[in-house]
Order: C-alpha cells, then sequence, then structure tokens
C-alpha cells in the first residue's frame, strides 16, 4: 500500500452577507488521525435551502488507520455565524 504525505489544515470560516456577523468566525480542523483535511473546499451555494451558503471542505484520506483510503466531505451549514461541528459527513 502507498503511504500518503501527512497534510493537516486548519481553516478559518466566516460568514458573510446581509445579517451575517463578521465578528464570528469558526477554527475547524479534521479529526485526530485524518490526512488532507481542507485539501479541497467548495462553496456550493445553498444546499438546504435556508438562504444561506453552505461551505464543503475535503478530506482526501480520512480513515482509520490501516483502512483502505476513502475520503471524506464534511458540509458546514451556512448562518448569521457558522457552527464549528459539520452538520453533515459523507464519506
Amino acid at each position: 500500500m502507498k503511504s500518503l504525505p501527512l497534510l493537516l489544515f486548519a481553516l478559518t470560516i466566516t460568514a458573510a452577507g446581509a445579517g451575517a456577523h463578521a465578528a464570528c468566525p469558526i477554527h475547524v480542523m479534521g479529526a485526530p488521525g485524518e490526512v488532507g483535511f481542507g485539501t479541497a473546499i467548495a462553496y456550493p451555494g445553498d444546499l438546504n435551502g435556508d438562504g444561506w451558503n453552505d461551505v464543503v471542505v475535503g478530506a482526501a484520506s480520512a480513515g482509520a488507520e490501516g483502512a483502505a483510503v476513502t475520503g471524506r466531505a464534511y458540509v458546514y451549514f451556512g448562518g448569521p455565524c457558522f457552527d464549528p461541528t459539520a452538520d453533515v459527513v459523507l464519506a
């Protein structure tokens, strides 16, 4: 099995737009043992229909040690302030 380089990222997400509180940025990191959290970031618009744009953060090789490398996508629903806990995790 190929070994992957260790890539660790911490992201700061700040809400923007009418009604948003720019003074409440959040800092998010991948779960312990994840590699590549934040190597892909997407702004797909309003996924849940609440009027706020959402953010999707990829973790290229998330998974338990020794398990197959599958990756994950973390969806953070927008709002006046982002919540540092992902609202949806796709594996």
